[in-house]
């Protein structure tokens, strides 16, 4: 195939010579066409080409079809042997031997059948139905689980209550005490909760009242009294609170 590249090669080169308008200018279609009309001798003869397509005629190279045609070379081995079948001149193809197709046989596998298009509409509706459903009932699962995550999230989250929102007894009810606070009893919205607060230091000496909207916490520590309006059981408020 070296002879037939190098003269491809050249073909191309003089064809764009030719081609080439005085300003230095060379577009496609006048390429083409100077190829179409070259003709030129080289080593493997005279060097033409077909006006209409291109392609260099069969008097100035030979076209030939090869098949590999299976064979058994013995001992379960097989082999590929190459035939020529078909030779191209200038008054068409010429066959030598038949050619042998994938199946072992010389008959000539049939096209693939051409596409059908729908007769009507009525054809589409459910494509177009199945696939407008499909898209629908995606965009309710999105829909679906973006409200869920929403809700889960919100749920997760630390609950906050409105200072407003704490009743207490009048005396509030001491449930308990530490060293840091007090545990009293309050309610949340007719539910009872006990509401945690820091107090003073360790060793102050609590006294509690209260009052509507408000919880007076007095200490003999160094801050002698403290009022915070009512915390809330098990959640947490911005007054220190928890």
């Amino acid at each position: 195939f070296l002879p037939i590249e190098y003269e491809a090669y050249i073909a191309l080169g003089l064809a764009a010579c030719n081609a080439l308008t005085e300003d230095n200018v060379l577009t496609g279609k006048s390429h083409f066409q100077a190829l179409k009309e070259l003709s030129f001798s080289s080593v493997s003869g005279q060097v033409e080409f077909d006006p209409d397509t291109g392609t260099r005629t069969p008097q100035s190279i030979r076209y030939k079809v090869t098949n590999w045609v299976a064979e058994e070379k013995g001992e379960g081995k097989m082999g590929f042997k190459r035939v020529v079948t078909h030779i191209l001149n200038s008054d068409g193809w010429d066959e030598l031997v038949p050619y042998v197709f994938n199946d072992g046989t010389t008959n000539i596998p049939a096209d693939l059948p051409p596409q059908e298009e729908p007769s009507n509409m009525d054809d589409l509706i459910v494509p177009v139905v199945v696939g407008a459903t499909v898209c629908l009932l995606f965009l309710v699962g999105v829909i679906g689980y973006l409200f869920w995550d929403r809700k889960r999230k919100a749920h997760d989250a630390v609950h906050k209550v409105k200072r407003e929102d704490i009743v207490f007894a009048d005396p509030p009810e001491v449930l308990g005490r530490g060293a840091f606070g007090l545990v009293l009893l309050g309610e949340y919205r007719g539910t009872s909760v006990a509401v945690k607060h820091l107090i003073g230091s360790s060793g102050s000496s609590v006294t509690v009242s209260s009052s509507p909207g408000s919880l007076v916490i007095s200490s003999n520590s160094s801050t002698s009294s403290q009022e915070k309006s009512g915390g809330a059981g098990d959640c947490v408020i911005d007054d220190g609170y928890f």
